[in-house]
């Protein structure tokens, strides 16, 4: 297991009194106890996180493309009129492309935060970085990923990162305030 348990909370009562015993993470206060599989925690609470915890066991070890093809349900649909470059305006307006700057690579953020600190990659899937001092959660058990846990209700203690990277993955979560809360809580 690549994440110290010294910054993992209980996610179902909030303690840090977590210790791994026979290979599971197990509450002091709560005594929930919660799965290690395949060297991977397993950090969803039971109330709060149950539908994700069931869609991780529904589709564990099921591979990326079946899954993005499963839960695809947005589709742009495009405008078609008999005039080629009339159809190329109206989906620009539609589907407008804002040209921006290249944010700063994953390589550049470790240089910038990982010495001696951890980062968290919240949400990156398939894309999470392998690097040291970044602790990729996510709700599927891809490749990359270290832990499995609810972004609603981060399974860490309190001012534990350095910083928290996530891309492309807020916009699929209703309630991303919650989300934005709980990455300030375990912000640094």
């Amino acid at each position: 297991m690549k994440i110290p348990v010294s910054i993992i909370r209980c996610p179902t009562c909030h303690s840090d009194k977590i210790t791994n015993i026979n290979k599971n993470l197990n509450c002091g206060n709560c005594s929930t106890v919660f799965l290690i599989e395949n060297e991977l925690p397993v950090l969803f609470c039971s109330k709060k996180s149950q539908v994700l915890y069931e869609n991780y066991l529904e589709k564990k070890g099921k591979n990326w493309i079946d899954l993005s093809l499963e839960s695809i349900s947005f589709r742009r649909k495009k405008i078609k009129t008999p005039f080629k470059t009339l159809n190329r305006i109206l989906n620009f307006i539609r589907y407008p492309y804002l040209a921006t700057p290249a944010p700063p690579s994953f390589v550049d953020l470790h240089k910038k935060y990982s010495e001696g600190g951890h980062v968290l990659s919240l949400s990156g899937g398939s894309t999470s970085p392998d690097l040291e001092g970044w602790i990729n959660m996510d709700i599927l058990d891809y490749k990359t990923v270290d832990t499995l846990g609810d972004a609603l209700n981060l399974p860490f203690n309190d001012n534990v990162f350095d910083f928290i990277t996530s891309n492309s993955s807020l916009e699929h979560i209703p309630d991303y305030q919650k989300v934005i809360d709980e990455c300030y809580r375990v912000l640094k």
